[in-house]
């Protein structure tokens, strides 16, 4: 058994750091130890077809999408891969040009001596168009445009004409006055108002052919497109954007990977005509998500990761964690949630530290074990981190209706003394605040467990989901009361199943009713 030892600390923390995140300055590390949450995606996600990747924040979507776009590009692939934070508060439809003239900049064929001249002209029409893109991003949303028309007219009694012009789109329209007499000629001029998006809706055509020439072009004879971080993009923009690269991105070989957190994801409006790309119809969905109801498949993913990152210093996890407290960082994440994992792992790390600092056993030999308590301290800091990052990072106009949500539930927490909520299932579907509990999961601030029903009579029939609030909302004092190890047997999940714990919005003093099972 190898063990961890205080000497060795500084490297592991930088090696923990440089794991949580990936970015382009850290991307070649973690493909290099990269491991599937579920056999089988990265192979579905390089099919020629578009695709939605969803799963909560810091699940592995960006590490997964770096993985494929190294191993397509191997393979001869062109791939464009944006990071749609990087166009955050761009407005409608500048993101979109934004993205068109990137998408150009990655996707076009090397100018290699094979098929030199088609690939030449290709490289001079992407040249012109983004050129034209870039004029367009720098113009105001509407253009105010001049037009005049002249007659020679020989004879003819003298009249005043008025033409009324008026142009497809929001926004369009025209008029046109004139005088003419006799002997006269007539000059008509007139002003109208042509909107950008009018104008990017007129290159559309002119884009598809491109990308399609520039796919046939290309060595494998099609094109990946990864729009990571798609939630960046305001949500009521989300259907037209993907609407418009849709649009000219059919039958041209070039396919969509969308990746977002679920929850902040809007793909697509129905209507008349409708607009952006609907799931199962025009994109298919992948979910990456592994909660805490398949707590072992989390924890040995989770410790699969841990144990690339520790290779180097030849330390396992069951080296570096008491058994109680691996079982409490999974909790902690709420599943496979690697990022959380990562951090969790650094902070208890420091907090295993001071507690060996206070107790007179520091020194450089001493041997590094994290403890339960340490675990517990650590998950307050990123409790907190996970707060802001939620409400000033990703929950966007939904901010102040999340953080009521979430302060009404720990609230019910601290009333019924335990971190589990059971929330009836219609609701959590129909009403407003169960899409806002859905919203907090995605938020990784309460975590789903599993199904089932409450064990009181008035209840029965009547179909709940529990949730396991974050643990950071444990005091330090009841750290001794276990928490049932639900995921190792049927009895211990059974203990969840307390009618006290249904959470509806008016639990203050007004007993819950039952909802008729027929209804749920």
């Amino acid at each position: 058994m190898a063990e961890l030892v205080i000497r060795d600390l500084g490297k592991v923390r930088k090696a923990l750091a440089r794991a949580a995140r990936t970015d382009a300055s850290t991307a070649k590390h973690v493909v290099n130890r990269f491991i599937e949450i579920r056999p089988g995606i990265e192979d579905k996600l390089a099919a020629e077809r578009h695709h939605l990747l969803t799963g909560r924040r810091g699940t592995g979507k960006s590490t997964l999408l770096y993985v494929l776009q190294k191993n397509l590009k191997s393979e001869g692939v062109a791939v464009a891969t944006l990071d749609m934070e990087i166009y955050k508060g761009r407005e409608y439809p500048d993101v979109l040009i934004e993205v068109l003239i990137e998408l150009l900049n990655k996707v076009r064929p090397g100018r290699s001596l094979k098929r030199g001249i088609p690939r030449l002209k290709i490289w001079l029409r992407v040249r012109k168009l983004k050129s034209l893109l870039r004029k367009m991003l720098r113009d105001p949303q509407t253009l105010t445009r001049s037009m005049s028309r002249g007659t020679e007219q020989a004879s003819g009694g003298g009249f005043d004409v008025a033409l009324k012009a008026a142009y497809k789109g929001q926004g369009a329209g025209g008029s046109f006055l004139g005088k003419r007499g006799k002997n006269e000629s007539m000059i008509a001029t007139g002003e109208h108002e042509e909107l950008k998006i009018q104008r990017l809706q007129i290159l559309a055509g002119s884009i598809s052919r491109l990308l399609s020439d520039m796919v046939a072009a290309s060595d494998e004879g099609y094109a990946v497109v990864f729009l990571d971080d798609y939630y960046f993009v305001p949500l009521s923009e989300q259907p037209a954007v993907l609407d418009y690269l849709h649009q000219i991105c059919k039958g041209t070989g070039v396919w969509l990977k969308v990746g977002g957190v679920g929850s902040r994801l809007n793909t697509y409006v129905d209507g008349n005509p409708p607009v952006g790309m609907e799931v199962g119809q025009d994109v298919s969905s992948v979910a990456i998500d592994v909660t805490l109801a398949e707590f072992a498949t989390a924890q040995t993913f989770l410790e699969r990761v841990l144990a690339g990152i520790l290779a180097e210093f030849d330390v396992t996890p069951s080296d570096l964690f008491t058994g109680d407290a691996r079982s409490r960082m999974v909790l902690a994440c709420g599943g496979a949630v690697a990022r959380d994992y990562i951090t969790l792992t650094e902070s208890a790390l420091d907090e295993a530290v001071e507690r060996m600092t206070k107790s007179g056993k520091y020194d450089a030999d001493a041997v590094l074990k994290i403890w339960t308590v340490d675990v517990q301290s650590a998950v307050k800091v990123l409790t907190n981190l996970k707060e802001r990052e939620a409400f000033k990072r990703d929950a966007g106009s939904d901010a102040s209706a999340l953080s009521g949500r979430w302060g009404d539930i720990c609230d019910f927490s601290r009333k019924t003394e335990d971190l589990f909520i059971l929330v009836p299932q219609v609701q959590l579907e129909r009403e407003p605040w169960g899409q806002e509990i859905q919203q907090l999961e995605n938020l990784r601030l309460i975590h789903r467990i599993g199904d089932t029903t409450p064990n009181a009579k008035a209840w029965q029939g009547v179909k709940v989901t529990v949730f396991m609030i974050d643990l950071g909302q444990l005091p330090t004092v009841r750290l001794a009361k276990k928490i049932p190890e639900f995921w190792s047997s049927a009895a211990d999940f059974n203990s969840l199943r307390r009618a006290s714990w249904v959470y509806t919005p008016d639990w203050r003093g007004v007993p819950v009713e039952p909802i008729s099972p027929a209804l749920s």
